[in-house]
C-alpha cells in the first residue's frame, strides 16, 4: 500500500485525484480505476490529503482536503506528493522542504523545474528520493522518459519541437480559419486553450523553459534559462501566413536545441515556417509534437486535466516499480556554451516587403545577393536562389520571397539597404525541412 498526498486542486491535481477514483470501462466491464491503477503498478494507492486553501465541499473525497502544509510535511505514512500549485512560490520552498523529508515528488510545474531543477534533483539524490516531471513538457506526451532512457547508446544531436498547445491553436486557427491573431487569441480564450494572461504563451516562455528541460535532459548538465533565445507569435500577420500557404507551408511556434561534442551549439525559440517534408508540419491544435535527431517523433496533447494527469500517474508508478529508488538524473554545472548559432548557418528564409517601386525593391535585392552568392561556401547543401510568391488578395506594395542558403545577418544585412532604399522589411522567418 502506498500513500500519496497532492498539492493544488486545480485542473491538474483534481485530474489526478479523479484518474483514482472514477471508473473505467475495460473489455465490456466497469472498473474502479483505483483497482485497475493497483493491478497495473502492483500496489494499492491511497490517496490520504490534498493541500488547497480553496473549500470542495460535494466531493466524494472533500474529507481529504487540508489547508496546512505540515500536516502533509509530517505525516511519515505519505511517501509520494504530486505537486500541481504551479509558479515558484510557495511551490519551491515546499518541494525543497518534501524532498529533504525523504518523500518523493511528482510535479507538473515546467517554472519549478526550469527555474530551480539542478538543484531539486540534487536534494532529491542526497536522500535517496525522487523528483519526476514528465508532466512538465508535454502534458500527455511521453518524451521525459525517452529522453532519459532511450537514447542511451546513440545518444542526442538535436531537438526540435512544437511544445506549448496554446500559440499551436492560434497559429492552425489563423490558418484554417483565415483570421487574425487578436481573433484567434480569443476563441483560444473562450474554449480554454489559453489563460487569461496568456503572455508566457505567445511570448514564447512556457517553449523556453520546455526546451530548457529538455536540453538539460538531453545534455545532463544544467541549462541557464537566460541562453534560450526567445521570441513569440504576438506580432504574427495573418498575410505572412497566406504567403505560405501559396506554397504549401505552415507557420509554427518551434524550440529548437542541436549538441555539438560536449557543447550546445545554440538554443532556442521562435515562428519558423515548415514545408510539408518536416516531421511537424502536420502538428495542428493543441497538440504537442517533438522530433529528436530528426527521425525520432513524439506527439500527443500538450494539455488539459487528464492527459498531464495521466503523465503525472506514470511517474507514481514509475517510483513505485522502482522500489522508491532515487531515478532522478543529477545535472552537472558546465557554463560552457559555443559561440556557435543557427545564426551562422545557411539556412532558408521567407522575407516580406512594402515597396512602392517592386521593380526597384527586386533590383536590390537581386544585386545584393548576386554578390553574396558568390562568396558563399562550395559545401552548402541547398540550391542558392529567389523564389517571388503569389497569394490571393495580394496589395499592390507587396513583395514576399523565398531565399535559400543565406545567413540569418546577411538577412539583418539586407533589411539595412533596403530602409536605406526607402523600403521596408515587415517580416522574415526562417524556413525548415527535413534538409535543414
Amino acid at each position: 500500500m502506498v500513500k500519496i498526498a497532492i498539492l493544488g486542486h486545480g485542473v491538474v491535481g483534481s485530474g489526478v485525484a479523479q484518474g483514482l477514483f472514477s471508473k473505467t470501462e475495460l473489455f465490456r466491464r466497469k472498473f474502479e480505476n483505483k483497482d485497475l491503477i493497483k493491478r497495473k503498478i502492483g500496489e494499492e494507492i491511497i490517496l490520504k490529503k490534498i493541500l488547497d486553501i480553496k473549500e470542495f465541499k460535494n466531493l466524494s473525497y472533500s474529507n481529504l482536503f487540508v489547508k496546512d502544509f505540515d500536516e502533509i510535511l509530517n505525516d511519515d505514512e505519505i511517501s509520494i506528493v504530486v505537486e500541481t500549485m504551479g509558479g515558484l512560490n510557495p511551490a519551491y520552498e515546499f518541494v525543497k522542504k518534501l524532498l529533504e523529508k525523504k518523500k518523493s515528488v511528482v510535479t507538473s510545474n515546467k517554472e519549478l523545474v526550469c527555474e530551480k531543477g539542478e538543484e531539486l534533483l540534487k536534494i532529491a539524490k542526497d536522500n535517496g528520493v525522487s523528483f519526476l516531471f514528465e508532466a512538465s513538457v508535454g502534458g500527455g506526451m511521453p518524451i521525459v522518459k525517452p529522453l532519459q532512457f532511450y537514447f542511451v547508446s546513440s545518444g542526442i544531436d538535436s531537438i526540435e519541437g512544437i511544445l506549448n498547445g496554446t500559440t499551436n491553436f492560434i497559429l492552425t486557427k489563423m490558418a484554417q480559419e483565415k483570421i487574425s491573431f487578436e481573433e484567434a487569441l480569443k476563441l483560444a480564450q473562450e474554449l480554454g486553450y489559453a489563460e487569461k494572461d496568456p503572455s508566457d504563451d505567445i511570448n514564447g516562455i512556457d517553449s523556453a523553459r520546455k526546451i530548457c528541460i529538455l536540453a538539460e535532459l538531453a545534455y545532463l548538465k544544467y541549462v541557464p534559462f537566460k541562453k534560450v533565445s526567445v521570441k513569440g507569435i504576438k506580432d504574427i500577420n495573418l498575410i505572412d501566413i497566406l504567403y505560405g500557404r501559396s506554397v504549401d507551408m505552415v507557420l509554427k511556434l518551434v524550440a529548437t536545441v542541436e549538441f555539438s561534442y560536449n557543447f550546445i551549439e545554440n538554443i532556442e525559440v521562435r515562428p519558423c515556417f515548415l514545408e510539408r517534408t518536416h516531421r511537424l508540419y502536420s502538428i495542428d491544435g493543441v497538440l504537442n509534437g517533438v522530433v529528436v535527431n530528426g527521425n525520432v517523433m513524439f506527439t500527443g496533447e500538450g494539455a488539459g486535466r487528464f492527459p498531464t494527469a495521466g503523465a503525472v500517474w506514470s511517474d507514481i508508478a514509475f517510483i513505485v516499480k522502482n522500489n522508491f529508488r532515487n531515478i532522478s538524473p543529477v545535472l552537472e554545472r558546465d557554463d560552457h556554451f559555443t559561440s556557435l548559432s543557427y545564426e551562422e548557418e545557411r539556412r532558408k528564409f521567407y522575407i516580406r516587403l512594402k515597396a512602392k517601386d517592386l521593380d526597384k525593391a527586386k533590383k536590390v535585392i537581386k544585386d545584393y545577393f548576386a554578390l553574396n552568392f558568390k562568396i558563399m561556401d562550395k559545401d552548402v547543401k541547398c540550391v542558392r536562389d529567389i523564389e517571388y510568391l503569389d497569394r490571393e488578395g495580394k496589395k499592390e506594395d507587396e513583395l514576399a520571397l523565398i531565399v535559400c542558403g543565406i545567413l540569418k545577418k546577411e538577412v539583418l544585412d539586407l533589411e539595412k539597404i533596403l530602409n536605406e532604399s526607402g523600403i521596408e522589411m515587415k517580416a522574415y522567418f526562417e524556413i525548415l525541412s527535413k534538409d535543414y
